[in-house]
């Protein structure tokens, strides 16, 4: 169920930007003009977010969630899909 809250991208890296100035982070020195690109992978590991912005509907979205899941469990019967040519089982 969490799984599906998260966004999946389909490129792994971001849009590279420019260093104006000379910087420093974590202790790594970053020359200027320098090209910096984020893993977006890494930045939508947390669909809610953390810490002091952290979103205020977490618990809403995920007993939503939850509910709409087990309703479509109680409404219907899933079962694999049957390839009319062979008449087996489709595994994904």
């Amino acid at each position: 169920m969490e799984e599906s809250l998260r966004w999946m991208p389909t490129g792994i890296l971001g849009v590279p930007h420019a260093v104006i100035r000379d910087d420093e982070y974590r202790g790594y020195r970053i020359p200027k003009d320098s090209s910096i690109v984020l893993n977006i992978c890494v930045i939508t590991t947390y669909t809610f977010g953390a810490g002091r912005r952290i979103c205020q509907g977490l618990h809403v979205a995920d007993d939503f969630l939850f509910l709409s899941i087990a309703r479509l469990m109680w409404a219907f019967n899933f079962d694999r899909a049957i390839d009319p040519q062979t008449g087996k089982e489709i595994v994904v």
